[in-house]
């Protein structure tokens, strides 16, 4: 069994496991809070649980040594004292040793007797001298405890060290049905409704009450009660019952390990900031709202590698144009380049085709920081900060970094700035100000250290016009009269409809999501031969960018979404149904107006025989007796009013409008 008691667990004790370094963030009667040195997640565990490790050799203490190294050893690590602590330790030790400095037998009685009369001796005569109080002689048996303590510790003056009185118990002198109620008060107080103390201390006496505890003779906690149990909750577990993980992760987590890099452009930070300053329309003077900037700095010497401003917010298009922006600017003429690594939020801001199609071009990629930890880009933070005191606060139109510090000031009366001037504003601030100033950080100017950096380890870059290309998301389509569909837009060109003739409709469309308006396409076995196409919406497509495109088709969606629930679930599949009903029943009257015409058609027909066959009949009979021997028998027809015409069952059925009729008999 391992020798250390529990109680000698503080917070800030470091111990390790599993070859990792880990600091205890907070002790309590039951469980202990720590995390990684490092940074992290907190973690609890019961108080049996981590001495059962400390057992079994799993856990093993840490000391801090004199390079700053940690050591496993088998002791917590050791406390500062106040002056009067410390005089109180040095007090004890000279009792101590008074009485460790006997030959034999340095514990019994008369030699501890001995060793007080001769140290409580010494420090009167001290004290008369230096004109102090003098501390009374302690006992016997408080001397022999003294000794005990300071050789269980293997001679460590610290064990000597007064002990604090806040860390002993008190007895609660409370029934176990009292200290059950407080007990259910303060779970009622570990909730997410967040009770203040009073409501906390009402909710106990309403407890009490209700559980008739009153009539026994027990008496009701004070406020005083309930605000040292309060105060003696694990601070964490409190704020994770009321705030939730993420707040109380994020409230008890130091800041991590800094940076460390060796060269320009090793680390380079990315992250959007909304500005405090609204613009206005170049044209029509109108407030077009507040700019936002999408900054790139390198940790290594501090500067500026590249930025973009516009009024769309951090996105992967903004995110985009500001790092086309950084590996296109040429290393010797100023900070820029193509980055070794670039940290961005954990978030969907940066997860784009385009941003993945560039870094696997060049020799960039990304080393996201972790959820919701400003830490990770604490340079960016204190970088925004100055920018909004040396230059955004000062420009008309300000909003100021809050209510409070912006006070009757008239941000959009003032606002005068457009976002071309804007730009131009940041440009010359960061060049001629921010970067020739000393860094309090580094003590160099931000230029000068880019400049010394360079020249150690140049940093490669690309033109614009390769970097442009190499942003292009490739999409496969086909040709249909000379236009090429992308994004619900058209793109036309001639050459497309030559290849199309050609037979080569199968093609690659390069899009760049900062500019819509047009887009090259070239086909998989003619790669070299690229060809421009540009949008047929040329005033809608005019420098429009994908999230903007993006946007617009979301309200496009929403707003049919808004009309088919106005006129009713599945109105248009009634509608289309009603229409081939109405056709079928007109196909049906075009059938009866043929049927009457064939039936007048028909009758006239049969009208004009039957007047011929009368007609030949009466030449007959004239002409009968001139006819020698032989009778000629003529079929005299029906009169038309005894023919009927009826359509075949297949007329209503027949798809080319074709038809069909019987001429049947009378009776």
């Amino acid at each position: 069994m391992n020798s250390f008691a529990p109680h000698a667990l503080v917070a800030g004790t470091r111990f390790s496991l599993m070859n990792s370094e880990f600091e205890i963030s907070f002790v309590d009667a039951a469980t202990i809070r720590y995390s990684s040195c490092h940074g992290g997640n907190q973690y609890r565990v019961p108080l049996a649980v981590f001495w059962k490790m400390v057992d079994e050799n799993s856990i093993g203490f840490l000391a801090v040594g004199k390079n700053g190294s940690s050591t496993a050893v088998n002791a917590p690590s050791s406390r500062i004292l106040s002056d009067t602590a410390q005089a109180e330790m040095l007090r004890r030790y000279d009792y101590v040793r008074r009485t460790l400095a006997a030959p034999r037998a340095p514990l019994s009685r008369r030699n501890l007797l001995h060793a007080i009369q001769q140290t409580y001796e010494k420090h009167v005569a001290r004290a008369h001298h230096a004109g102090g109080i003098v501390e009374d002689a302690p006992g016997v048996s408080t001397l022999a405890r003294w000794v005990k303590r300071y050789v269980n510790s293997g001679g460590s003056p610290m064990a000597l060290a007064p002990r604090s009185s806040k860390n002993i118990r008190r007895a609660t002198g409370f029934s176990i049905e009292v200290e059950t109620a407080i007990s259910r008060a303060l779970e009622m107080h570990l909730t997410d409704n967040r009770p203040s103390g009073v409501q906390t201390y009402c909710n106990l006496v309403g407890l009490i009450l209700e559980g008739g505890l009153l009539s026994n003779g027990e008496k009701i906690p004070s406020k005083r009660t309930i605000y040292r149990r309060l105060a003696s909750v694990d601070p964490y577990v409190k704020t994770l019952k009321r705030h939730g993980k993420r707040i109380a992760d994020t409230r008890f987590r130091a800041a991590g390990i800094g940076f460390e890099t060796s060269r320009a452009m090793q680390t380079v930070m990315i992250d959007g900031h909304h500005m405090d300053v609204i613009v206005v329309d170049e044209q029509s003077r109108e407030t077009a709202g507040r700019a936002n900037l999408v900054c790139l700095f390198d940790v290594e010497t501090r500067t500026i590698v590249g930025w973009y401003i516009s009024l769309l917010p951090f996105c992967s298009s903004s995110a985009l144009a500001a790092i086309k922006d950084m590996c296109s600017r040429d290393p010797q003429l100023g900070p820029g380049g193509v980055p070794e690594a670039v940290t961005p939020d954990n978030g969907r801001d940066l997860v784009s085709n385009a941003i993945l199609s560039l870094c696997s071009k060049i020799p960039m990629h990304f080393t996201p920081a972790k959820s919701y930890s400003p830490d990770d880009k604490a340079h960016l933070e204190r970088f925004f900060r100055t920018l909004n005191e040396q230059l955004v606060h000062m420009i008309p139109g300000s909003t100021f970094s809050s209510p409070r510090q912006r006070g009757n000031y008239d941000s959009q009366g003032m606002a005068c700035c457009t976002l071309t001037e804007l730009r131009e504003l940041f440009r010359k601030w960061v060049n001629e100000v921010y970067h020739k100033n000393i860094h309090s950080a580094t003590s160099r100017a931000p230029l000068l250290a880019w400049r010394d950096r360079q020249a150690e380890s140049p940093a490669i870059h690309f033109s614009a016009a390769e970097i442009d290309m190499f942003a292009r998301i490739p999409y496969p389509r086909k040709i249909n009269n000379g236009r090429v569909l992308l994004d619900h837009l058209f793109y036309k060109s001639h050459v497309l409809a030559t290849w199309e003739v050609q037979g080569k409709k199968d093609v690659v469309v390069l899009s760049d999501e900062l500019d819509l308006s047009f887009v090259y396409v070239y086909h998989p076995d003619e790669p070299e031969k690229i060809v421009r196409a540009d949008c047929t919406k040329a005033k809608y497509a005019s420098s429009l960018t994908k999230f903007e495109h993006d946007q617009v088709r979301a309200q496009l969606r929403d707003q049919a979404v808004k009309d088919r629930q106005e006129v009713g679930d599945f109105a248009y599949e009634v509608a289309r149904w009603k229409m081939w009903n109405e056709i079928q029943g007109m196909k049906t009257q075009r059938a009866a107006r043929k049927l009457a015409r064939l039936r007048s058609s028909i009758k006239a027909e049969a009208s004009a025989s039957y007047s011929r066959n009368n007609d030949i009949s009466r030449k007959f009979d004239e002409d009968r007796t001139g006819i020698s021997g032989e009778h000629i028998g003529i079929v005299i027809p029906r009169g038309p009013e005894e023919l009927s015409v009826e359509p075949t069952q297949n007329m209503h059925g027949d798809h080319d409008d074709l038809d069909t009729f019987e001429i049947a008999e009378g009776d």
